[in-house]
C-alpha cells in the first residue's frame, strides 16, 4: 500500500530530475510500509539512510540544473533544501539516540514536505526552464508545440 502514487502533475519536466523525485516517493513508500507492517527498527534506520542520502543527491542534482538555467530563485530553493536536510539529519539523528520511533506523524512530514515542495518551489523553476531553455535546435522549449 503506497503513501504516495506518482501523479503526471508532479512532473517537472526534466526527465532526471522526475526520475529523482520517482525515487524518493519509492523511499518514503518503503519507510512507510516498513513501519506500517512492523518491521524491525533496524530495517527502517536502513531505509532513513537510504532517503538521507539519496535526497543530498537529489538536491545536489536539483541545484546544479537551477544554476545551469540562471533561475532567479536559486538561493530561495538552495535555503529550502538546505532546511530540509537539516529536519531530516535531525530525525536520523533522534532515531539513531532512540529519542523518537519512525511515527506516522513523521512519514507523513516527509510525504507532505516532498508533495507540497514538488508541487510549489520546483515548478517554479519548471515553469522558468520550459519558458527560457534552449534546446540544441535552438528553439525554445516554449516555442514547440504542447
Amino acid at each position: 500500500m503506497s503513501l504516495i502514487r506518482w501523479e503526471e502533475r508532479y512532473s517537472v519536466r526534466v526527465p532526471h530530475l522526475d526520475q529523482q523525485h520517482c525515487h524518493l516517493v519509492d523511499l518514503i513508500n518503503q519507510l512507510y510500509d516498513a513501519m506500517r507492517v512492523g518491521k524491525g527498527q533496524t530495517e527502517m534506520a536502513g531505509i532513513l539512510d537510504q532517503l538521507v542520502e539519496y535526497t543530498r543527491k537529489h538536491f545536489s542534482s536539483e541545484e546544479a540544473f537551477m544554476r545551469r538555467q540562471g533561475f532567479p530563485g536559486y538561493l530561495e530553493h538552495k535555503a529550502s533544501h538546505q532546511q530540509m536536510t537539516q529536519q531530516v539529519l535531525d530525525f536520523q539523528a533522534q532515531h539513531k539516540n532512540g529519542e523518537i520511533g519512525l511515527s506516522i506523524p513523521v512519514i507523513h512530514f516527509l510525504r507532505d514536505w516532498l508533495v507540497n515542495h514538488i508541487l510549489i518551489e520546483d515548478m517554479e523553476y519548471s515553469t522558468y526552464s520550459q519558458k527560457n531553455l534552449t534546446p540544441p535546435s535552438g528553439k525554445k522549449v516554449a516555442d514547440f508545440p504542447k
